[in-house]
């Protein structure tokens, strides 16, 4: 029998977060060309996603997030939370409140369903500061 040798161990090494982050962008460059269409709908996902993650327990309480989807049968959909984007399907899963239309679950959205979101007043804190015609400030002098 012949005389086993031991391979050299492998060097695992951690990939570079600087080439991890330009491989992303590329990915999401080249997905933004082949669906320039739906860039838009993907866009207000990311902002969805991450006023997500700055709620409690990562979920939207009951009538907090609301969702327009312009579907034929059903336009609004209680958010409860984003569950999966899934660029290479063009969908995205969400988990949803029960509402007068819909049962409580989950529903699968082809992204360019995806209209608005929206919050009642006071209902979450979404990080965006609106400014309007009734915060103009008075001219100094």
């Amino acid at each position: 029998m012949g005389r086993m040798t031991k391979r050299p161990a492998r060097r695992v090494t951690k990939p570079d977060p600087v080439m991890q982050a330009y491989a992303r962008a590329l990915r999401a460059s080249r997905w933004q060309r082949r669906n320039a269409q739906m860039w838009a709908q993907a866009q207000r996902l990311g902002k969805l996603i991450a006023i997500q993650q700055g709620t409690q327990g990562r979920e939207f309480p009951a009538g907090c997030c609301f969702l327009h989807a312009g579907l034929p049968s059903v336009s609004s959909f209680c958010v409860r939370r984003v569950v999966e984007v899934d660029l290479a399907a063009c969908t995205v899963t969400l988990a949803i409140h029960a509402d007068e239309e819909l049962e409580a679950g989950h529903v699968v959205l082809p992204l360019e369903a995806i209209g608005w979101f929206g919050f009642p007043e006071k209902a979450v804190a979404v990080g965006v500061r609106f400014r309007g015609f009734g915060e103009v400030e008075p001219p100094a002098g």
